[in-house]
């Protein structure tokens, strides 16, 4: 009998180890924040414009602490912008780009440089972030390419609108299945298929895709999408292509630096190490080269 007993003890001490383990490994997975979890970008200030005052929102001119809502468009002509996201994040435009406040922030054309927690999306892909300095940049025939500075970015293809669709169709061992149909007599209007509407252009929702359409970039990598979203290899960032992104019109000019420049720094000499970061960054001192006093 003493032995049962202690068999029981130790059955029981091993379901509470058990159970011990699965509650920690469900609130670490809860407190762990994932690119679905991350808010929607429902609101972009404008916190400075740069070059001229070519910045719209929705084709009204905009100046500096005007704010564009969700559903709206922010676009440069020979301007940059540099906006504050209601997530925190900082995102800076380049010229001639469109830019839609959504579920994501939008990108339509042109260049939009994210540093921080925000998503952004293009017709034909989504980058996913829990907080890094990445570059979008989409071209007139609707092509995406995203370049990451520092971090990870998660890039999924978007979903078509007929994607979107067939997900919602009921299915039956992974085969689609038409609904079975009563003869007309006996049909009454409330008893009739709603259509499905299609997502809006500018404020599709991130779905889960198939195994395939997902891969992860770390710093110094790029990935191109075609305008349908095929998504093309993984290729490293040159230190030439580094260095004129530092160097160019999403960096150079602004009056204020960039937040988290030291992190950029720091992946710019962990890829290139012994080649100067082309960045000068604030309380720096700049040595000064002292000029020999001539004897006269």
């Amino acid at each position: 009998m003493p032995s049962l007993t202690n068999r029981s003890a130790q059955k029981l001490s091993a379901y509470i180890l058990s159970f011990l383990g699965a509650l920690s490994l469900v609130l670490l997975l809860q407190s762990t924040p994932t690119p679905a979890q991350l808010p929607g970008v429902n609101q972009a200030i404008i916190s400075q414009i740069l070059d001229k005052p070519q910045v719209y929102i929705q084709n009204k001119l905009a100046k500096v602490q005007d704010s564009a809502g969700k559903g709206q468009r922010i676009r440069t002509q020979q301007a940059r912008a540099e906006l504050l996201f209601n997530t925190g994040a900082v995102g800076r435009l380049a010229q001639n780009s469109i830019l839609t406040v959504g579920q994501c922030a939008r990108l339509q054309q042109g260049s939009l440089l994210i540093n921080g927690a925000t998503s952004s999306c293009s017709p034909s892909a989504v980058a996913s972030v829990r907080g890094t300095t990445y570059l979008m940049e989409v071209s007139a025939a609707g092509e995406t390419q995203i370049k990451v500075l520092e971090g990870e970015v998660v890039v999924t293809q978007m979903p078509t609108t007929e994607e979107v669709e067939a997900s919602l169709k009921p299915t039956v061992a992974n085969k689609q299945v038409k609904p079975e149909r009563l003869p007309d007599p006996l049909i009454r209007p409330s008893d009739r298929p709603l259509p499905i509407e299609p997502f809006p252009q500018d404020d599709r929702p991130i779905l889960q895709t198939q195994t395939g359409s997902q891969v992860v970039l770390k710093e110094g990598e790029k990935v191109s999408l075609s305008a349908k979203g095929i998504i093309g290899t993984i290729e490293k960032l040159s230190q030439n292509e580094f260095t004129n992104i530092l160097t160019g019109q999403l960096f150079n000019g602004f009056p204020t630096q960039l937040p988290g420049i030291s992190n950029v720094q720091g992946s710019f000499q962990r890829l290139f190490p012994g080649i100067p970061f082309p960045v000068s960054l604030p309380g720096v001192p700049v040595p000064r080269i002292p000029i020999p006093r001539l004897p006269f």
